[in-house]
């Protein structure tokens, strides 16, 4: 557990690294540390431009900024993780990439959206995504899948948005259960 840290781990321009079985903890966020900052992404696990990243077998907990924030992703992915307890996203695929996923993750008690995901070629798939302050899944993708999850709870501090929010061309949107979504009264 780290406290004062503003990322555990930096995975800036890595080719086929692969984070597994982890429990990681307790970073804060400062002043320009947002996906563009200089200091970049406030997140327990952030970087820029990862190539076959693999996040897996992970528990990401009680953290200012997100759980997972990479910027320009090229196929990666987070699989059988539990995220919760953030004070951003969940999980943030940030500002194009290509391809990659989140599969059969527990996203819960997190600040924003579970999954934000800005990449073409991005799949999001059986996935219990609960208990968030916006939207379940946020996506800006061409040819995506969000396929076979469960939403709920969602949009707890937030009016804009739902279960499911953003632009998807040409996707498939398959397989969900939405229930208690965009109650915004508590």
């Amino acid at each position: 557990s780290i406290s004062r840290a503003v990322r555990i781990i930096t995975v800036s321009k890595v080719k086929n690294l692969r984070i597994s079985g982890l429990v990681l903890e307790g970073c804060s966020v400062v002043p320009g540390c947002g996906a563009y900052g200089k200091k970049g992404p406030a997140a327990v696990i952030g970087g820029w431009k990862p190539q076959g990243l693999i996040v897996e077998n992970c528990e990401i907990r009680n953290t200012a900024g997100s759980g997972i924030l990479v910027t320009k992703p090229v196929n990666s992915e987070v699989r059988n993780c539990k995220i919760y307890g953030t004070g951003g996203h969940g999980v943030h695929y940030a500002d194009g990439g290509n391809g990659g996923g989140v599969y059969n993750c527990e996203i819960f008690n997190v600040g924003s959206s579970g999954a934000y995901l800005q990449l073409p070629n991005v799949t999001l798939k059986g996935c219990h995504i609960h208990h968030t302050g916006r939207s379940a899944a946020t996506l800006w993708t061409t040819n995506g899948q969000v396929v076979s999850n469960e939403f709920n709870h969602t949009m707890l501090s937030s009016r804009d948005g739902g279960a499911i929010y953003g632009a998807m061309n040409n996707s498939l949107f398959e397989g969900n259960y939405c229930h208690d979504c965009g109650d915004t009264e508590r």
